[in-house]
Formats: C-alpha cells, structure tokens, sequence
C-alpha cells in the first residue's frame, strides 16, 4: 500500500505535515495549506518499504569537526545495502580527532553534508 506525505519547508525547516492514502487528497491538502507550489512537497512511499527505500537511495558515511569545519561525505559506491549496525553505531563523536561521524541517506553530496550537519547540531544539543 502506498501513502502519500505532504512535506513542508526545507532543509532542516521541513516537516511532515501530513499522510494521506489517496495522492489527489494530499495534493488538494497541499494547496491548502501553503498557495505556493515551491513550499511543499508530496512524496509517495510504500508502507513498510524500508528494504526498498534503503537499496534506492544511496547512503554517505560523514565525518566533520565536532564545530562543523572541514566536512567531508564518502558515498557507499558499491551499492552495498547498509547493514543495521552502521545506523546504530553512529551518530558518534570520536575521540581521536574531535570529529562527528554519521551515516545519513542522500542523493548527493551536499545533501548528505547538510544533514549531517543538522544531526551534528541536535547531537551537541542533547550532550550525547
């Protein structure tokens, strides 16, 4: 079954606003909510479909200073399914060099980087 998720705002500003079961309903909730087209986004995922979510979009191992400088994002290039323990692991705040370390999916780069950085940030936050 699939179901339908209105997204609003960006980067670290965005949050689910909704889930609907028909897409006309989240579109018509959509307009609703925010005129402008450019502030929401509506994505389809399949219930229960992490399996399939994790083999479609690639996945970054980030590592950056623990004050954000000098980040840097490898990504999985072998298409490797990530193994449960690479998400339990991290985030982590490594000794050796004070650097954050996650793991995040992410279709590029620069994606992966900001959203590193925003866990890096809500890390720090809670003295982790």
């Amino acid at each position: 079954m699939k179901v339908y998720v209105v997204f609003q705002g960006t980067y670290s500003e965005r949050d689910a606003v909704a889930v609907f079961s028909d897409e006309e309903e989240a579109k018509k909730f959509a307009l609703r909510i925010e005129p402008d087209p450019d502030d929401t986004d509506i994505q389809e995922f399949e219930i229960d479909g992490m399996e399939e979510y994790m083999k479609q979009r690639p996945t970054y191992v980030v590592s950056m200073r623990e004050n954000g400088d000098h980040a840097w994002a490898y990504p999985n290039i072998h298409n490797k399914p990530v193994h449960r323990d690479q998400l339990t692991r991290y985030p982590r705040l490594s000794n050796q060099f004070s650097r954050f370390e996650t793991v995040v999916f992410a279709d590029c780069k620069f994606d992966a980087i900001k959203a590193a950085n925003d866990r890096r940030i809500q890390f720090l936050a809670k003295g982790e």
